[in-house]
């Protein structure tokens, strides 16, 4: 395409018009902040999570090594009026309560589908 600009008339004036679009400009201060701000969010919810997940593994495995002097056993994970790993051992059956880390899991990864949701729909919106 030609280079020179064009140039429109009018009864009072002449406009030069530019042939080739205008770069676009950087990305804001904003954007970066919450696309930062976006990011950190996804990355703690993503820790949390899986340190409350772990907290389930890990009293199972100590219920699998054994517990004391009730010896070694198996653990499920109960749904009650509690959330807990109960482990069955040789001598007794434990409850270890998982209140917090069942509460941390749960709203965590409610935390991670809102966002993958808001952020779903703010791609459809600009596309």
């Amino acid at each position: 395409m030609n280079d020179e600009p064009l140039e429109i008339h009018s009864d009072n004036y002449t406009v030069g018009v530019p042939s080739a679009p205008a770069p676009r400009p950087r990305a804001g201060r904003r954007r970066l902040l919450r696309v930062a701000a976006v990011v950190w969010t996804v990355a703690m919810l993503v820790a949390v999570v899986t340190g409350a997940v772990l907290n389930f593994v890990e009293a199972a495995r100590a219920c699998a090594r054994g517990l004391g002097t009730a010896g070694a056993g198996w653990a499920e994970v109960t749904f009650r009026s509690s959330i807990s790993v109960t482990c069955h051992a040789r001598a007794a059956t434990f409850d270890i309560p998982m209140n917090g880390s069942a509460a941390v899991v749960l709203f965590g990864s409610l935390g991670l589908a809102g966002l993958a949701v808001a952020g779903l729909v703010s791609r459809l919106a600009v596309d």
